[in-house]
């Protein structure tokens, strides 16, 4: 009798084995398929980032820059040194900074606080001494746990093209939040 019991519960325990690593099998299955998902996405929009004629940049949270896409570099003609581990206003040009310093207060404060922001525009000289007039519109994105990290896409806009835009174009024609 207590033979039979063991038999019984080892083929119980058999059947339950087989069954959960079924289940395993399965949700290996499905996060091997998500993981595949995930990457394809992240492809997929890398490729309409290196496209697009924005571009797309991140900073963390103290708000220096940690990434930004291949397109600014192309249009500006800035060295990636030159701006990654910086933040913006160490970025920017103390001329700059000192033509208008409450607006880049204002922007300071904004990002200090995680406000969104729309329409900064300033001029950048690239490595060939030209100018190309910046336009940038940002949106800080938190992660799950609530942290910041922002994540935000600039547009640059050549001499002739801010001209026409200053002559009565409204600015969300040239940005765009992400």
């Amino acid at each position: 009798r207590a033979e039979q019991a063991l038999l019984k519960a080892y083929d119980e325990l058999e059947v339950r084995i087989v069954e959960r690593t079924r289940e395993l099998q399965r949700e290996i299955t499905e996060r091997e398929f998500t993981q595949a998902s995930l990457l394809r996405s992240e492809e997929r929009f890398r490729d309409i980032a290196e496209a697009a004629s924005d571009w797309f940049w991140e900073q963390g949270p103290d708000l220096r820059f940690t990434f930004i896409s291949r397109r600014f570099f192309e249009v500006t003609g800035v060295a990636s040194e030159d701006v990654i581990a910086k933040t913006l206003m160490e970025f920017v040009a103390p001329e700059q900074l000192a033509e208008d310093p409450q607006k880049w207060r204002r922007h300071a404060e904004d990002l200090e606080n995680r406000r969104p922001f729309r329409g900064l525009e300033y001029p950048v000289k690239n490595k060939h001494g030209q100018v190309v007039h910046i336009m940038i519109s940002g949106k800080p994105v938190f992660d799950e746990c609530g942290l910041i990290a922002p994540k935000y896409k600039r547009k640059a806009i050549e001499d002739q093209a801010m001209r026409d835009w200053q002559q009565g174009h409204d600015p969300d024609d040239f940005t765009m939040t992400s």
